[in-house]
């Protein structure tokens, strides 16, 4: 077992979860109703997929994996809409190996570089930093 692509029974799992998912992404301060989410149904229908993480107790966390192309530029550029490892299963380096795993599979299709998107006071921010991600950008808004 250890990391694979996503089947059906797998879909069908992390479907179930995506409420849980979202309103743990956004735990820092903002509600998730605030939020647009990103749904396991967008990231399949933009023809991305999941990575799965399990052994022989079951599925333990998953990580959706897709490109956006920059036509200007000419480039594909890798994207990490989603990572989630269940509560039971964390700080035993699966986040870590599935982001790697994502990695190794975006950068042999050709991408030279990953996003993701992580919301403030999100803990999971200081994982994707220790991975070599780093902070570009700066989103803001202001209630009307």
């Amino acid at each position: 077992m250890g990391i694979r692509k996503a089947g059906p029974d797998d879909l069908k799992m992390i479907y179930e979860h995506a409420h849980n998912v979202r309103n743990e992404a956004v735990s820092g301060g903002i509600s998730p109703d605030e939020v647009e989410p990103v749904t396991p149904s967008d990231i399949i229908d933009g023809g991305g997929h999941y990575l799965v993480f399990d052994d022989e107790q079951g599925m333990k966390g998953w990580i959706g994996v897709g490109r956006i192309i920059n036509h200007k530029a000419g480039r594909m550029t890798g994207i990490i809409p989603e990572v989630f490892v269940f509560p039971l299963y964390r700080s035993q380096g699966i986040g870590r190996q599935l982001c790697e795993a994502a990695c190794r599979q975006l950068k042999r299709e050709g991408c030279k570089k990953v996003q993701l998107n992580v919301f403030k006071g999100n803990h999971a921010k200081e994982l994707y930093e220790k991975l070599g991600f780093y902070e570009v950008s700066s989103l803001m808004e202001k209630h009307l």
